[in-house]
């Protein structure tokens, strides 16, 4: 990923991690982590500084407190525009694992 697309990614990304924050050597097992893996980042320049992007990641969620981790599959389209503005859209499915009462 190069630093100019970074630079227009991360503003979707703080968005989408605003629930936990990660640092280098953090476990995995700390609550409040949200933990996502980028499966397709396809890009599209039909017009000069116009891009169009299709989303698809996998994430683990570890909330605090008692509630059950899940997963998540995440799929979205972005547009960024000429003048600097974007836009975003897309859905996200979490699955959550709940032990059965014995």
């Amino acid at each position: 990923m190069t630093l100019k697309l970074f630079c227009k990614v991360a503003p979707a990304a703080v968005l989408i991690l605003v629930s936990g924050t990660a640092n280098a050597g953090q476990t995995i097992n700390e609550t409040g982590a949200i933990v996502c893996v980028t499966d397709k980042w396809e890009e599209k320049e039909p017009e000069k500084g116009h891009k169009l992007a299709d989303y698809a990641a996998r994430c683990v969620n570890i909330p605090d407190g008692d509630e059950p981790k899940s997963t998540g599959e995440c799929v979205g389209k972005y547009e960024y525009m000429p003048d600097g503005r974007w836009k975003s859209s897309g859905t996200c499915t979490n699955t959550f694992k709940m032990a059965l009462p014995q």
